[in-house]
């Protein structure tokens, strides 16, 4: 399965070389946190890399920093679920939509991890 993951720029080398970890304790700020508490021990990622963009964009607003785009290529079995709390977001036609997020309780091994770009503000 193809999803994708907005993160600060400045960590993509490490996830790279590291993977994806579901944060163990609260960070001083981020945007998860403060729009969804329960997010802790959960690593989070979009249906399709424009709904990756919105959050990129969401937590520069909100946190400031650049934010770039990474593309997860999971194999069949990994475990992920469907967040509830995916937000209603406008279309392209001014429709009502809801975007379809995942979260994952397990590490993301880098060798399944693309780095795609820099999301353009």
């Amino acid at each position: 399965m193809i999803l994708y993951h907005a993160t600060p720029r400045r960590v993509v080398g490490l996830i790279l070389r590291r993977g994806l970890m579901p944060p163990t304790r609260r960070r001083k700020v981020s945007v998860s946190e403060q729009d969804f508490p329960e997010s802790l021990g959960k690593v989070f990622l979009s249906a399709d890399p424009d709904s990756a963009e919105w959050w990129a964009r969401h937590a520069s607003e909100a946190l400031g920093g650049k934010y770039a785009i990474l593309k997860v290529m999971l194999p069949a079995g990994f475990p992920l679920y469907l967040d509830p709390n995916s937000p209603l977001n406008f279309g392209p036609d001014n429709e009502l939509i809801q975007k379809v997020d995942y979260y994952t309780t397990q590490a993301i091994p880098p060798k399944y991890i693309h780095y795609v770009g820099e999301v353009e503000y």
